[in-house]
């Protein structure tokens, strides 16, 4: 995160925290949002809005199951796509080719970036495995932040764990 993203306009602070690796200390900001409002009001519009998007994807969703029984049809592909997209957002870039070439072949040597993307997949299938049998949790949080950085620069004794700073 740099801290040149955000502005006054920006819908929280920044504040400074300190990150312990071992014996070294490194200064970074973290993001707080503000509060969510504890009532909030839409207009007429936006709530018809609302009412066509959930028409709308009914309909998708009636022609998916028509079409694709099987989701995963869909969902693999997507979630990789995905996966490399959020990862190039956090400065990580790996194609798409390169992820899926390594998931088929784990002998492959894997940058640091395919590696990283890999994990990102590998989480959100976690977690669409997961959604019936635990809650959104900090226990799910800690789960898919171990997966995350499993075998990455960023593992470390505090991997799944929540930061107490």
């Amino acid at each position: 995160m740099r801290k040149s993203d955000f502005s006054n306009a920006s819908p929280g602070r920044l504040v400074p925290i300190t990150v312990t690796n071992g014996a070294t200390s490194v200064s970074h900001f973290a993001f707080v949002p503000d509060p969510l409002p504890v009532t909030f009001r839409l207009s007429v519009d936006a709530w018809l809005a609302v009412a066509e998007a959930g028409r709308r994807l009914a309909a998708l969703n009636a022609v998916v199951n028509e079409r694709f029984p099987n989701p995963q049809l869909l969902m693999r592909p997507t979630i990789r796509r995905e996966a490399v997209s959020t990862s190039a957002i956090e400065g990580t870039f790996a194609a798409i080719d390169e992820v899926m070439q390594s998931e088929l072949d784990a002998s492959l040597p894997r940058t640091t970036a395919v590696q990283e993307v890999i994990n990102f997949v590998r989480a959100t299938e976690h977690a669409y495995k997961r959604r019936h049998t635990l809650p959104i949790s900090s226990r799910f949080a800690c789960e898919l932040h171990r997966i995350l950085f499993a075998g990455t620069a960023g593992e470390d004794w505090q991997t799944g764990l929540i930061r107490k700073t």
